[in-house]
């Protein structure tokens, strides 16, 4: 076995991104930390990483993009400049599967933002900036548009863009010379009250699993030439349970055989077998903190990070590669509100 590297963003003033080791065993060993202020969320493609920044414009909420080399050593240095994206709380992003574009959804203003992608792999200017409007059945959450995620159609040709407050996911085309269309390709429309929020597809790209926040509950859709159909619907919380709680983060495993839901509020797991079009709960387990926003799985699937907002910890639990089933190590990383697992 060899180490694996992962990066944990830290959402706070003086954080950033600390980079660590994640040892065979099970046990997380800090390299080094870029730092940055309030990264909200990061991607990885080959030697570049792109990530968010929730403010970094002295005296505005916009929200920025930076590109970052990731060096032969591992350590990150900035690469071109950081990109204003004429939104607020940018929280999730996307990058075109030629790489050509970059796309970010932000969460407070409802809007989308398209930034191209420069031969070196920095940032150039934004090309669009597409807002969502209306509202719908939730008048603390859903008074106006909050897009939570992008994420491209297998096929990549579409980009879902998953806005919470208008209980939607949104298809755009996405042109790889050009960059996306300009109106709306296909509205799904969740069930009211849902909140999705973020979403993956299967393996095959024959389904999308998306996390609803505000119904904590998972959703399997049809994926057919850039529609989605609505299939079922399935609760990430065990029965009986009456605390308030809200989903977060959903990850697909390496191996494609399940999928996971994060709860906040319950502070726990939830693994779902795939079979096909049906999704069986495997077991809810304990993150191990409390609020856990992001998780995901190892490179290799042994282990899992969770990285538990209000708890300041992430910690780690081991995979159970023949049932899905999570179990917690007993390891895990102090860090201050930890936003972000990227490998």
């Amino acid at each position: 076995m060899t180490n694996q590297t992962v990066c944990l963003s830290s959402c706070v003033p003086e954080g950033g991104v600390f980079r660590y080791e994640l040892l065979p065993d099970g046990r997380l060993a800090l390299q080094d930390h870029f730092a940055a202020a309030e990264p909200m969320y990061a991607i990885r493609r080959g030697p570049v990483i792109y990530l968010l920044l929730r403010a970094p414009f002295a005296g505005r909420a916009e929200s920025g993009a930076q590109a970052l080399q990731v060096q032969p050593d591992g350590s990150l240095t900035p690469l071109g400049e950081l990109q204003p994206l004429g939104g607020t709380v940018a929280c999730h992003l996307a990058l075109s599967p030629n790489g050509r574009f970059l796309y970010t959804a932000n969460y407070v203003s409802g809007n989308l933002t398209e930034l191209p992608v420069l031969v070196d792999g920095s940032l150039g200017p934004r090309s669009r900036l597409v807002q969502h409007e209306g509202s719908s059945v939730n008048p603390r959450r859903q008074e106006g548009p909050h897009t939570h995620a992008a994420v491209f159609t297998p096929d990549g040709r579409f980009l879902c863009v998953v806005d919470l407050g208008l209980d939607q996911i949104i298809l755009y085309a996405v042109d790889p010379q050009t960059g996306l269309g300009p109106d709306p390709a296909f509205i799904c429309r969740a069930q009211p009250g849902q909140g999705p929020r973020h979403l993956v597809f299967s393996r095959d790209g024959s389904c999308a699993f998306c996390a609803n926040e505000l119904a904590s509950s998972l959703t399997v859709y049809r994926y057919r030439d850039g529609t989605l159909e609505m299939l079922a619907t399935q609760p990430t919380l065990p029965d009986g349970f009456t605390g308030e709680n809200t989903c977060a983060a959903i990850r697909l495993s390496p191996d494609g055989r399940f999928v996971c839901v994060s709860n906040r509020g319950h502070d726990s797991i939830a693994c779902f077998a795939i079979d096909g079009e049906r999704v069986r709960l495997v077991s809810i387990a304990p993150s191990g903190g409390r609020s856990p926003r992001d998780f995901d799985f190892s490179p290799d699937g042994r282990y899992l990070l969770s990285s538990n907002e209000k708890e300041h910890t992430v910690t780690v639990l081991a995979v159970d590669p023949a049932t899905g089933e999570l179990a917690l190590t007993g390891h895990e990383a102090p860090l201050a509100s930890p936003l972000c697992v990227t490998w």
